[in-house]
């Protein structure tokens, strides 16, 4: 068995290191694809076989016919070539127009509908245990894939709850003027107040010197807080039902079962917030003891004071992300930078000015800091 193991690994290897060409039959049914399956991500992309694949796994797909449809669907993934693909730095970083120039149209047009199906579907034709993984894979389908009007509008509308389709439409790799004007409309939405800079910078690319209303933020912030009390109020109902399952039935009680919440330090929980309160964008969240609760809780009362002191200051710094997120062309970007910069984030520029690999950027900042100096 282990032999067995090993001789397949060496056959992948070589596969990749000679990237052998394979013709546009190369995978012709079910049969040829479980024969290749282990192999052929090593091997050069066919356009024309990678269109059979997704053919064979959409007719499989809903059939009640026998098959490993999430190999299939992993084996979709794979095979699109790591060397076809932006590097990891350019694709966190938004390079524009990074799209994916090896899919044939109808491809294109058939994995559209497919990956889209995967993450919204409420049900998949898998294991319960498989569905996650799945959805994930559906979500890597979609990235750097073009979409046509209607796509785009239909991606929208299912990111109103579905995550992974807001993680595609507000990082789809090109400025889109249908995304632009839905977050527009978005900016006073508060359901989105984790993604404020990335919306506002869609709504860069529609119009370059739009700013925005600091009561956004302090909306975002306030939405935030009461996420929280009512976070904090929902622990101390389960604190306060432990307490009476111990007073009842002390035999049956098992502390390990409900110490749900195990002490946190100050600097752990500002590292590293229990799950389930809100993280703040960009800004350091003050903690307090819960004395009830013996845990770290979010200090909203400090956290106000700080937050709306330094309002314009954290307003700066989602405007330089907002700028960094945008699709607009590198002078205009410099031109924004520069625009909404404060010396409060200083580092935040220099982090950003190395992420776009723009050394006029950091060149002006530099000469800033030395006259300051000087």
């Amino acid at each position: 068995m282990a032999d067995k193991k090993l001789e397949k690994q060496l056959t992948a290897a070589i596969e990749r290191l000679q990237q052998r060409k394979i013709p546009d039959d190369f995978i012709r049914d079910q049969k040829d694809f479980l024969r290749w399956r282990a192999y052929l991500p090593s091997m050069q992309y066919n356009a024309k076989v990678y269109h059979r694949l997704l053919e064979l796994t959409l007719d499989l797909w809903h059939t009640g016919q026998r098959a490993n449809r999430l190999q299939m669907l992993q084996c979709l993934v794979d095979y699109r070539k790591r060397d076809s693909a932006p590097k990891r730095m350019e694709y966190y970083s938004r390079v524009p127009d990074v799209f994916s120039q090896d899919l044939l149209p109808e491809t294109n047009v058939m994995m559209v509908g497919f990956a889209t199906e995967l993450i919204s579907a409420p049900a998949l034709p898998l294991p319960v245990r498989q569905w996650e993984l799945a959805r994930m894979l559906g979500n890597r389908l979609l990235r750097r894939v073009a979409l046509d009007e209607a796509q785009m509008q239909e991606l929208i509308l299912l990111s109103a709850h579905n995550e992974r389709a807001l993680n595609r439409v507000l990082r789809y790799p090109a400025a889109h003027e249908t995304i632009s004007r839905w977050a527009l409309q978005q900016m006073n939405n508060v359901e989105y107040c984790y993604r404020r800079a990335e919306l506002l910078g869609r709504v860069l690319d529609l119009d370059p010197d739009y700013t925005m209303d600091a009561a956004v933020l302090s909306a975002d912030f306030e939405e935030m807080n009461r996420r929280d009390v009512r976070r904090i109020s929902e622990m101390m109902d389960e604190h306060r039902s432990t307490a009476l399952l111990r007073e009842e039935w002390p035999d049956l009680f098992n502390e390990a079962d409900f110490n749900v919440y195990p002490f946190v330090s100050k600097r752990k929980f500002e590292q590293n917030p229990i799950p389930g309160f809100e993280k703040r964008p960009g800004f350091k969240m003050e903690s307090r003891d819960h004395r009830t609760l013996g845990v770290q809780v979010p200090d909203l009362e400090k956290a106000g004071e700080k937050f709306y002191g330094q309002l314009e200051t954290y307003k700066a710094g989602v405007m330089l992300w907002a700028v960094y997120y945008s699709h607009l062309d590198p002078k205009t970007k410099r031109r924004l930078l520069k625009k909404h910069f404060v010396p409060e984030k200083t580092y935040t520029l220099m982090h950003l000015g190395d992420r776009m690999k723009d050394a006029e950027i950091l060149k002006w900042l530099r000469t800033r800091l030395e006259r300051k100096q000087g």
